[in-house]
């Protein structure tokens, strides 16, 4: 039974044309197969969403967050990680960081706002394979996020996060990492206002 489908017409095929059966069978379907599994994508959609990562730490030095990913389920190879960084327990607009395979990072935050007032930051995780849907996130603190302040003295406002893989670019779309869509459309020209 093959993963890409169409048994019933290579049957077909196999009956008509010994030869071009036993090519599709014994190595093109197989090499599109193995294509799938290193790729961690399928060939006929998307891959089942994985699991959320177990925990998230968090260990701060200055204005340097050691992030960490503990995700001992079983993996295919491909996992790719993202962690999450906003000044709200919503994420209404998350700062994205892509670790790849990796699951720490060393990050740089500022310790205070442009008036001087301290940051409340907030961490999420989740994991994503190039052929599936991003995990649910898993949160610093828990099932609820929980804040942390960094331990310097920059005074710096971020700037509006702009997303990352095909979500929108107005970063309102966290928890996207690679994209939960194929493909972002461009956006459509604005229209100009006659005023006759």
């Amino acid at each position: 039974m093959s993963t890409v489908g169409g048994d019933d017409l290579l049957t077909y095929v196999e009956n008509g044309n010994p030869k071009l059966g036993q090519l599709l069978r014994s190595y093109i379907i197989p090499a599109i197969q193995r294509l799938g599994t290193n790729t961690a994508a399928s060939p006929n959609g998307a891959i089942p969403t994985p699991a959320p990562p177990a925990g998230l730490s968090v260990k701060v030095a200055g204005e340097t967050a050691h992030i960490t990913i503990n995700d001992p389920q079983p993996l295919q190879r491909g996992a790719q990680y993202h962690v999450e960084l906003s000044t709200n327990p919503q994420f209404s607009q998350p700062h994205v960081e892509h670790l790849g395979s990796s699951r720490g990072r060393f990050i740089n935050l500022p310790t205070n706002d442009d008036g001087g007032q301290p940051h409340n930051w907030y961490a999420r995780s989740y994991l994503q394979y190039q052929g599936s849907q991003p995990s649910t996130p898993t949160y610093f603190g828990g099932s609820a996020p929980v804040p942390f302040q960094m331990a310097g003295t920059t005074n710096l406002t971020p700037l509006p996060s702009t997303g990352s893989g095909t979500a929108s670019t107005d970063g309102t779309q966290g928890g996207s990492g690679l994209g939960k869509v194929i493909y972002r459309p461009a956006p459509a020209p604005k229209r100009a206002v006659n005023g006759s």
